[in-house]
This record gives structure tokens, sequence and C-alpha cells, in this order.
């Protein structure tokens, strides 16, 4: 799985897509901005695309109108709660579509709650959820870390006295 965060050109994309080819990329998240473009981009690389930033703008109508699309990369936080997250997976999925839950820098009691979310979800599809490295603190006061690629979350129940109050007194 790439993510080219919409930074490279149509013709970038493209000639990126021709000479790596289709079997060695699963899909692409966002390769360019215009995706009206994408259908082009897949007939000419077979190259699946999956959405992120475009899911916050665009009607799921809209999204599974574009052939090529794939893929929704799905941020419950960014997109309005886990609800409307859930629904958007449902959807996705009942168009052949893979769902991805996401992370977008929640600390480890969202992250926690995301990875549920893509637990009972759909447990074919690896969750985007490895944004934990990259604090220097945590609202929990064990916080979860990515540990050769998994997250475990099995077993594990968090309550108030897993909460660090201190430091969400420090942020208010």
């Amino acid at each position: 799985h790439l993510d080219a965060n919409q930074a490279w050109s149509f013709e970038e994309a493209l000639a990126f897509g021709q000479a790596v080819g289709c079997a060695a990329v699963n899909y692409i998240e966002e390769p360019f901005r215009d995706i009206r473009r994408i259908p082009e981009f897949y007939e000419e690389t077979m190259i699946p695309v999956a959405l992120d930033e475009s899911v916050e703008r665009c009607s799921f109508e809209d999204i599974r109108s574009i052939s090529g699309v794939e893929t929704l990369v799905l941020k419950p936080t960014l997109l309005g709660g886990m609800d409307k997250a859930r629904r958007l997976m449902h959807q996705a999925q009942q168009m052949a579509m893979s769902a991805v839950i996401s992370s977008s820098f929640e600390s480890s009691l969202g992250v926690w709650m995301l990875a549920h979310l893509a637990a009972v979800s759909n447990h074919h599809v690896v969750a985007g959820l490895d944004t934990l490295k990259w604090f220097t603190d945590d609202i929990l006061k064990e916080p979860l870390a990515v540990r050769r690629g998994a997250l475990p979350i099995n077993g594990r129940s968090i309550t108030s006295d897993d909460i660090n109050f201190e430091l969400l007194q420090k942020l208010t």
C-alpha cells in the first residue's frame, strides 16, 4: 500500500504506475488531487486507487461511480464519528470495496477505539493505526504500542483508572 497524499501530478502518478506495474502495488492512496482522472489512471496502470482525503468531501454516490476506486480509508475522527465511519464501511462492503480504518493522530484511547471498530468490521483488512509513535505523552498511563505491525488490544479494557488526568489538566 502506498500513499502519495495527492502530491503527484497526474503525469507523475501515471509514470510511477507504469514503471512499477500492478503486481507490485495493492493500491495507491490519493496519488493526485483530481479524482476525476482516477478511471484514466486505473485504465493505464491497472493499479487500484484508495481514497482518503477525498472521502471527507465527496458523497458515497460520487465515490462509487469512479472506476478504479477499490478502497476507502476512513478516519472516523475527521469524518464525524464512529457511526458515520461504520455506515461508510458498510456501504463500501456492499459495493465490494475495501474499507480501512485509519488514525488521524488520536491518543492511545482513541486508537484503542479505532482498533476495536476495525476488529469488528473487517478481519481481512489491515488498519492504519501506527501514529502513536509520534507522541511524546499520552492520555493513558500505559499507552498502546504497535509491535511488529500488531496492536495488542485483545482482552485489554480501559477504565478511568487508566487515564492520566494530570496530563489532561495541563492541556486545558
